[in-house]
């Protein structure tokens, strides 16, 4: 408190100063104090750029300062900034007199004046051009604007739906935020780290992640902030089930995070915690706790996380009127979501050419033609159309290919599944010595005949097929399907259809043998593949990855580029196991002959 009332009245004094000041002297001694309390002190740095005698800033040097200063002030305290084009004088001043800190936080503002504009690709080209002028090397180097520069490009990935240069960004605004002192900045960028790990199915990464944080936070003197990491990995283990782990989070969260108060109500804009309390409550059976907090989301505006909730219950709970209602309700609020992140996705869409707007700025302004942007409008406008359209028309295309081949595996595994039943059942027929049986024989024969038939004709539209879309029929079979879902680690499966049976292999088999005979034939040629080596080739040529080849085959991952590495010399006569599924996805009909 003291240390506060100390540092108002040097800024008053400052203000003061600041306001009769004169020289030149004086003016580089105010700027330096602006800069040295920006961070912490935002809004005493703007009330003393406020306060300078504009009589004394004409100097350009000090007009472009005080600018420059002016809106990364405005920028911390989230107050409306100047236009791209009146800040644009300011970059290009900096571009030719400044040092490389001035440039770096110059090209930083201005992306952060697109950012609010809501222009992101203009924004990140202004974010990676900061952090070129950045020498890391270098003592002086301001790692404290940096690290924000890399926390703002994160955030972009994150709004563009693209965890892996998320996590990249993240790490950089983690690094150098240590470099400046700024521990907790230092660990709030490992823990950003949580949330896209997240999307890319890392769980362990996202509990190892968690788990440092914790650590760090605690290490740092910061233990409310510790015990808040934990809302993400709560609901993974809620998600995987593991209730007891998830339960001893949430007590380390509800008691020690400082987020809830006496009545347990969480502060606002973190209600979405109420629905992972909600799913943990309907894992242990407790419906009515569930509901209650399925309906604080409803107060507090979370209405698609609430309907879905209560979605849940009502199907645990067997309430059907209850159900039938909230799921209308839970598909009506779907609805009006998805609508709302297609017309998002047009917005960036049209952004992404409205930032050709950056290149002609200067045309606009020596010409003042305005034809040229309303003709740059007009061609936007009918790209993004033509772009919809197409789009559109993809969609309907490849919907009509995927339904043409799902009926056309279904016909020709029905009609196998018959005709070898019909061999079978012709089989017993003939070890039956009994003329009665004579007509019931002839008329399988026929039947069988009927059925070899229509394979044949199948298989001769499968052929007709481009080996796109018979890869395509391949990987959307449902058995592919079937060995996919089987490497998704399960906790105790409940029925033993998650486990790959010799009668799943020999369906992959056929699958294989009809969409890629080529391939197919091939393989079987080769007498010196183990039968290991066999299905590593198979499951290899269908993109499956070594960690899940090693699941289905139930052996250890270091074992599969041993095979593969194998399979590679006696097929193709190279002794790496790296290019394996590249020279499997290259078999042509010449390999056969």
């Amino acid at each position: 408190m003291i240390l506060q009332i100390k540092h108002t009245l040097f800024c008053i004094i400052l203000i003061t100063v600041a306001v009769a000041c004169k020289n030149r002297q004086e003016i580089d001694i105010i700027y330096d104090k602006v800069e040295s309390l920006m961070n912490e002190y935002p809004d005493s740095a703007y009330n003393i750029l406020c306060g300078l005698d504009s009589t004394v800033i004409k100097n350009e040097a000090y007009q472009m300062r005080h600018t420059l200063l002016s809106v990364c002030a405005k920028n911390k305290l989230y107050i409306e900034m100047p236009s791209d084009k009146d800040f644009l004088k300011v970059v290009e001043y900096y571009n030719a007199v400044g040092n490389n800190n001035e440039k770096m936080l110059a090209h930083y503002l201005l992306g952060c004046i697109y950012r609010d504009a809501n222009e992101a690709p203009a924004a990140l080209a202004c974010y990676n051009e900061a952090v070129a002028f950045a020498d890391t090397t270098n003592t002086e180097c301001d790692f404290s604007t940096l690290f924000r520069i890399y926390g703002q490009i994160a955030l972009i990935y994150n709004k563009q739906y693209m965890p892996e240069e998320e996590i990249a960004a993240l790490q950089k605004s983690s690094k150098y935020a240590l470099e400046c002192g700024d521990t907790f900045s230092y660990v709030k960028g490992i823990e950003l780290m949580v949330v896209p790990y997240y999307q890319i199915g890392n769980t362990d990464k996202v509990f190892e992640i968690t788990d440092s944080c914790y650590n760090l936070y605690k290490k740092f003197g910061m233990p409310q902030a510790a015990a808040s990491v934990y809302s993400e990995a709560i609901f993974v283990y809620i998600k995987k089930k593991q209730y007891s782990k998830a339960d001893s989070l949430m007590k380390i969260f509800e008691n020690q995070s400082g987020l809830f108060d006496k009545d347990g109500n969480i502060e606002a804009g973190r209600e979405d915690y109420y629905y992972d309390k909600g799913l943990y409550l309907l894992g242990v059976n407790k419906y009515n706790d569930a509901e209650l907090y399925f309906r604080k989301l409803l107060l507090s505006n979370r209405q698609l996380l609430a309907f879905d909730g209560l979605l849940k219950t009502y199907c645990k709970t067997r309430n059907v009127d209850s159900l039938t209602k909230y799921a209308i309700l839970w598909e009506n609020k779907a609805n009006e979501t998805i609508q709302k992140q297609q017309s998002e996705a047009i917005i960036q869409a049209r952004s992404l050419y409205n930032y050709n707007r950056l290149k002609n700025i200067a045309i606009d302004e020596a010409a003042e033609a305005k034809e040229v942007r309303y003709l740059m409008l007009l061609i936007a406008t009918f790209s993004i159309l033509i772009i919809l359209t197409i789009l559109i028309w993809y969609r309907k295309k490849n919907n009509e290919r995927k339904r043409r081949l799902g009926v056309l595996q279904n016909n020709f595994f029905n009609t196998s599944k018959d005709l070898q039943k019909a061999k079978e059942e012709l089989r017993v027929i003939n070890s039956v010595n009994d003329k009665r049986l004579n007509e019931l024989q002839a008329k399988k024969q026929t039947e069988i005949e009927e059925l070899t038939q229509q394979v044949k004709l199948l298989e001769a539209e499968f052929d007709k097929l481009q080996d796109k879309e018979q890869n395509a029929a391949l990987m959307e079979s449902d058995i592919v399907l079937k060995f996919k879902n089987n490497t998704i680690p399960q906790p105790k499966p409940k029925h033993d259809s998650l486990f790959i049976t010799d009668e799943d292999w020999n369906e992959l088999y056929e699958q294989i043998r009809l969409c890629l005979p080529t391939f197919y034939n091939f393989i079987l040629s080769n007498q010196e593949l183990t039968p290991q080596e066999y299905k590593v080739c198979l499951l290899t040529r269908l993109n499956f990855t070594n960690k899940e080849i090693a699941v289905i085959l139930g052996t250890g991952t270091q074992n599969i580029p041993n095979a593969k590495k194998r399979a590679n010399f006696k097929l193709f006569n190279e002794n790496t196991a790296s290019t394996l599924q590249e020279n499997l996805c290259c078999i042509t009909p010449k390999h056969n002959t």
